[in-house]
């Protein structure tokens, strides 16, 4: 469970997105997609995602306001995708 403070509320998440969720920590989008692939490549009984999956689930914390994109800065190499 993850505890959003605006608007309040308490929202349960599956552990493919807390796996989503612990990876935004500051991270661009290409940097937790390719973490949350390989740590689901190292789970013999998991189903491997693609990278649509994965957007797809950034998109939803978004939409939940558990995590919220990271402004582009002027310089490409640390620009985040949005």
């Amino acid at each position: 469970m993850v505890y959003r403070p605006h608007p309040a509320k308490i929202v349960t998440l599956n552990a493919e997105s807390w796996l989503l969720f612990e990876a935004c920590n500051g991270a661009t989008v290409d940097e937790i997609e390719a973490a949350v692939l390989r740590a689901r490549a190292q789970t013999s009984r998991a189903r491997p995602l693609q990278g649509a999956e994965v957007l797809k689930g950034l998109q939803e914390l978004v939409d939940l306001s558990l995590v919220r994109p990271s402004r582009p800065t002027a310089n490409p190499e640390g620009a985040t995708h949005e």
